[in-house]
């Protein structure tokens, strides 16, 4: 999986390697974010995309977002990993303006131009999600939330302008 990402120009390694060079920071966040009442689901604890502990460990959230980089490289042929995810998540951008427009169509039209002022995103992981439909629309007030608190970490490195919730 990271030799095929890396041959197709990921750099894996590089990623890893930073947000390791970074615990400092990303342990701070876990402590902020991390709500140790929270109790899991069964599945959750379970083994998952190769690591034990499934998503609750830092080797986990150090490889997230070159994982994440990866993701459509199945989907679009020929692309590099940057076209794939574009595509992937421009398309992803256009269908909740549609729907969030359409949704809004009586409303007048200051209300239409502005779009929503708040966003929650469900199972955010690293918070990529949480960023691309913050892009739809700018100004939003974009919240995150997910079980994992190391991706969490990751989430409010990448993108502190946000809010991450546990």
């Amino acid at each position: 999986f990271v030799k095929r990402a890396e041959d197709r120009g990921i750099a894996w390694t590089d990623s890893v390697n930073f947000f390791e060079s970074n615990q400092a920071e990303l342990d701070r966040n876990y402590k902020e974010l991390c709500n140790p009442s929270l109790e899991y689901p069964a599945y959750y604890t379970l083994p998952f995309h190769g690591y034990d502990e499934g998503n609750l460990n830092w080797s986990a959230a150090h490889e997230l977002e070159a994982a994440t980089q990866s993701m459509c490289l199945g989907y679009y042929d020929g692309l590099t990993w940057q076209d794939a995810q574009e595509m992937f998540r421009g398309a992803a951008r256009e269908v909740i303006a549609e729907t969030w427009f359409a949704a809004h169509s009586a409303g007048t039209d200051a209300q239409l131009s502005e779009g929503p002022r708040t966003l929650l995103d469900i199972g955010c992981s690293g918070g990529f999600s949480t960023q691309e439909m913050a892009k739809t629309f700018p100004g939003v007030q974009a919240t995150g939330v997910d079980l994992s608190p190391y991706y969490l970490s990751v989430a409010k490195f990448l993108y502190p302008q946000h809010r991450f919730m546990h």
